[in-house]
């Protein structure tokens, strides 16, 4: 009986105590910063870039940024999306490409009555220009 009440015991703060660790690791991750994403899981872009906001009436700022190795290309082709409706319309595109680094920095005037995000789509190329890695993400709707 003693040693059914014990397991019961330690089995109560050991759930206890995991519950209390939770809390720590989801406002460690709150705080890591929204528009930078480092992803481990693929095989050569190392990080992606992008940030949509307003900096004065009727004027977002737009940048997108992908990275790769220095053996490798990277592309970012950053869409400027305009909600309709239901739906999302594309209504400025802007690229670059280069090594190690590709980025895009812009200011673009809208009509503030509407909701904006980026389409951003990122790829990774090799030395012989083949295309190793593909990734699309999007911005926060602003």
């Amino acid at each position: 009986m003693k040693k059914k009440g014990f397991k019961k015991a330690l089995a109560i703060v050991m759930a206890a105590a995991m519950c209390l660790a939770l809390p720590g690791i989801g406002t460690y991750a709150e705080e890591l910063p929204a528009n930078i994403g480092v992803a481990p899981a693929n095989i050569i872009i190392s990080a992606t870039e992008n940030l949509l906001e307003w900096k004065s009436s009727g004027v977002l700022e737009v940048y997108g940024g992908t990275q790769v190795p220095p053996t490798h290309e990277a592309y970012v082709k950053v869409e400027l999306q305009q909600k309709n409706g239901t739906s999302w319309t594309t209504i400025k595109t802007w690229t670059d490409r280069d090594s190690s680094y590709a980025m895009v920095s812009s200011y673009y005037a809208v009509m503030g009555e509407y909701d904006y995000r980026l389409k951003l789509t990122h790829k990774a190329y090799d030395s012989n220009g083949n295309l190793i890695e593909t990734i699309t993400k999007y911005s926060d709707i602003v």
